[in-house]
């Protein structure tokens, strides 16, 4: 009979996972070379001696097919999981990413960089293509030409994306050549920053005063403008050389000259990195592109001259339509396949994600919470993991996943939720007590807490109490559960019995006393000292009740007390006072 006895989904099974049989023989599977697991089976020959014979399978699924064949029906379930409590849709889980084959350290490298290569298009698509559009508004060039403004652009903008990148691709050498120049600056004296300075501020008054409204130009005008003006500066200036003395130059604080300097130079660096940033990404957009957009203009037609024609050529029409086709076309494409390196990497990797979040049950949180927060932390990780590294994305992601997961037990494990620095001070102290507990052999004190996790006495003291954990009223308490909890708690605005008792018999002295008067005197009294209800009624308000004057509740005021002095059971209420 064929039993598995170890097949345990972590980082170890792709080490080894063990196949035993009876005392004929036994089997062992383990991963081979291309990471393919490898079924063999031991058996004993008629002569005693063991041959050997081998099973390709590329999961879990066929070697358990495999060995149904050599003896009784197992159960999957108890191969993937030893945890009889699981429920049987997360060992169905289980048993579908253990069908997933392991990937190699090249295979994770290269759906990453696919993945790379995916993000990078779409923020480059939304940057350059998504904002042009929205911004001028002809999503549909032009195929909604009829419906444009009376002055619409010469040019859909997103239909020229493709022209714009073929031209910038030439300018990939330059980033080049500026990010190496930018990695060694040279110190320069302050009295030729500032002489340079004074060129530069001549050149951009110069320009300036050619275009002073650029909000004029067409969007594809304006992208263009930008990246020349910028590459003017990387040529025509020694901006690069400034790059070393920004502090310099704020310290010694040389007069407004050397703060405007600053300021200036500061803007200009971060227009200069955020061109360089652009130039790279679109030349690796352009390496991209499909050869049909590589005669992106007739020989005898430069880009210059669409922004200054009268109006679309029947050639420049059909050109954009098919351009733009083609364009949707391959970025989609790139898209589909970002996606779908991103699935394969994410499938190949829910085995770690358990391996992490069984580390974690019985914390608040069940098994499959777990296994989902720890697979968006496994999403988050292939987003940001970077396979120039040298490392493996396993290594990687575990960080990712086993954040995921304390997070969300930090934030959802708990009736009262409590911030994530204050948990995470709780489990410190909670580790430092049972420490303490193990070396000194009895429950430590909060002073002893405190100096091992280096914290004052009353931070520990408010860390225990917000951990505590909340009780239902309902709980049952004693031997039998016969009480809940709720019955044995105090009320702390409810009297004391002995003080109910005196209160009660105070109230039947009172009601004794007044019974001697008159009605109306009575109800003036008892009115006027809130008695009944509690609230105090003024004068006017007893007379309007009774419809008498404000001076004549008084009058019956002042009778009735008098009466009350003579009375001889006033006397008798004197006990009360002590």
């Amino acid at each position: 009979m064929v039993t598995i006895t170890n097949t345990q989904i972590d980082d170890a099974s792709e080490d080894e996972a063990e196949l035993t049989t009876g005392e004929t023989g036994s089997a062992v599977m383990s991963p081979s070379d291309s990471g393919e697991l490898r079924f063999a089976d031991l058996s004993s020959d008629d002569e005693g001696a063991p041959a050997m014979r081998v099973t390709s399978a590329s999961s879990e699924l066929e070697v358990w097919e495999a060995a149904r064949e050599e003896g009784p029906e197992i159960n999957p379930a108890a191969a993937v999981t030893d945890d009889s409590s699981t429920d049987d849709n997360v060992r169905m889980y289980l048993r579908e990413i253990g069908d997933v084959q392991l990937l190699s350290k090249a295979d994770e490298a290269m759906l990453s960089q696919r993945v790379e290569s995916a993000n990078r298009l779409e923020r480059i698509e939304w940057d350059i293509r998504g904002t042009l559009e929205t911004q001028y508004g002809f999503k549909e060039y032009p195929r909604n030409r009829d419906q444009l403004p009376d002055n619409p652009p010469k040019v859909h903008a997103s239909d020229v994306v493709a022209i714009v990148l073929r031209r910038l691709s030439r300018l990939a050498p330059i980033a080049d050549q500026i990010a190496t120049y930018m990695a060694k600056p040279k110190p320069v004296t302050l009295e030729q920053l500032l002489n340079d300075f004074e060129y530069r501020s001549m050149i951009n008054s110069a320009r300036d005063t050619q275009v002073k409204d650029m909000s004029k130009l067409p969007p594809y005008e304006l992208l263009l403008r930008y990246l020349t003006d910028t590459l003017e500066i990387y040529e025509n200036t020694n901006l690069m050389e400034r790059f070393g003395v920004f502090d310099e130059t704020a310290q010694k604080g040389r007069g407004k000259k050397a703060q405007k300097l600053n300021t200036k130079d500061a803007r200009a660096k971060r227009r200069l990195d955020k061109a360089s940033l652009l130039v790279r990404e679109l030349a690796v957009l352009s390496s991209l592109l499909p050869p049909d957009l590589s005669l992106v203009l007739p020989p005898e037609m430069k880009l210059e001259d669409l922004a200054v024609e009268d109006g679309i050529e029947p050639w420049h029409e059909s050109y954009l339509v098919e351009a733009n086709s083609i364009l949707e076309s391959h970025l989609s494409s790139i898209k589909h396949d970002g996606d779908k390196s991103r699935d394969h990497l994410g499938k190949a990797n829910l085995r770690l994600v358990v391996s992490v979040a069984k580390k974690y049950t019985n914390r608040g949180l069940t098994f499959e919470d777990l296994i989902q927060e720890g697979n968006i932390g496994l999403m988050r990780a292939i987003d940001k993991f970077d396979y120039r590294k040298g490392f493996k994305f396993s290594t990687y992601a575990t960080w990712w996943i086993r954040q995921g997961v304390t997070r969300a037990i930090a934030d959802q494990s708990r009736t009262v939720r409590i911030p994530v620095h204050m948990y995470e001070a709780l489990n410190k102290v909670r580790r430092a007590s049972r420490e303490l507990a193990q070396e000194y052999d009895r429950k430590p004190t909060i002073e002893e807490i405190a100096e091992r996790v280096e914290m004052t006495v009353e931070k520990v003291t408010d860390v225990l109490k917000n951990g505590q954990e909340p009780m239902s009223l309902e709980t049952p308490v004693g031997e039998d559960g016969d009480n809940e909890l709720g019955d044995l708690l105090p009320d702390r605005e409810a009297l004391a019995p002995p003080e109910e008792t005196a209160q009660r018999l105070l109230s039947n002295d009172i009601s004794n006393i007044l019974n001697e008067l008159e009605e109306r005197d009575r109800e003036v009294l008892i009115l006027r000292f809130g008695l009944k209800d509690g609230k105090e009624y003024t004068l006017e308000e007893i007379g309007s009740r009774m419809d008498l004057t404000r001076e004549r509740i008084r009058q019956i005021e002042r009778t009735a007390l008098k009466t009350l002095q003579r009375s001889r059971a006033v006397w008798e209420m004197k006990e009360h006072l002590n």
